[in-house]
């Protein structure tokens, strides 16, 4: 009678902390045999669980040599998408506006490289590119190649020149490096 009643308050205090409840059998050969039923799951979600570990170690390393490569992928798609987000959207919503300033010298390069990306893209909209007047100061650009563009950064930390002044790089180039040694020698 008592062990009925500390049956019933041990069920009431794992209802009230959820547990869940399993059967126990009488017979202790019952017992071992469940028991040893359970060591087994254990066992098998245990090899699972290796497994698993295993399978996600390798699936992470695998991903880890492609994490560079993905990295600049995703930077360049974030880009691409920046830039298009500057553009307006014509009212047809076929094709994209973009009003740029481009040197004089490098407009057949665009349309070239306009005309192969529409070819690649297998767009059937042509790339249209025209020249607007504009009353306005274009900002300033100092075209530069792999030796210069050290040089102008230099200078451009100091202030970027206005439109149509003077570039003072090619000056740079040449005293630089003498003001340079004068410095060290001092």
């Amino acid at each position: 009678m008592e062990s009925d009643q500390l049956k019933t308050r041990v069920k009431k205090i794992c209802e009230g902390f959820r547990a869940t409840l399993y059967p126990c059998p009488e017979s202790p050969s019952d017992r071992r045999e469940m028991a040893m039923g359970v060591m087994t799951r254990i066992e098998d979600l245990n090899t699972v669980l290796g497994q698993t570990q295993d399978h996600r170690h390798r699936v992470l390393v695998a991903a880890a040599k492609n994490l560079k490569n993905w990295f600049v992928k995703v930077r360049k798609i974030k880009a691409i998408y920046h830039t298009l987000n500057l553009f307006n959207l014509d009212v047809t919503k076929k094709c994209l506006i973009a009003e740029c300033w481009v040197p004089v010298l490098d407009i057949e390069t665009i349309r070239v490289a306009l005309s192969r990306g529409t070819e690649r893209s297998g767009s059937s909209v042509p790339p249209i590119l025209n020249r607007i007047e504009n009353f306005e100061n274009p900002p300033t650009y100092n075209r530069t190649n792999k030796f210069t563009k050290a040089f102008q950064a230099l200078i451009d930390a100091y202030g970027v020149a206005s439109y149509r002044e003077m570039n003072p790089a090619p000056y740079t180039i040449i005293t630089f490096p003498f003001l340079f040694a004068v410095c060290l020698v001092i």
